[in-house]
């Protein structure tokens, strides 16, 4: 599944734009996130308690703690190192 890649947007295909763009995010906003994201609804239908989900570019890891808060195994990574450590 296709989620999100901004590499056309202007340096968006650079760690420094992510860890800029990400900067100050916090895990404590991820389930405030995940209920209002569009994609919610089929994560909740397919992706059922028990299940392992890899996210490969998690940036603040707000999937990652929204689906890991209703019994999904989660795997976050990312390019971006520093955005990871923050969270």
């Amino acid at each position: 599944m296709l989620k999100m890649f901004q590499r056309d947007a202007p340096g968006g295909g650079s760690v420094a734009f992510w860890e800029d763009s990400w900067q100050g995010a916090d895990v404590a906003s991820a389930d405030e996130f995940y209920d209002i994201d569009p994609l919610k609804r089929w994560f909740d239908r397919v992706v059922r308690p028990g299940a392992m989900v890899l996210e490969g570019g998690c940036g603040p890891a707000r999937y990652v703690a929204g689906l890991a808060s209703r019994g999904v195994g989660v795997v976050g990574m990312d390019f971006s190192i520093r955005t990871l450590q923050d969270v």
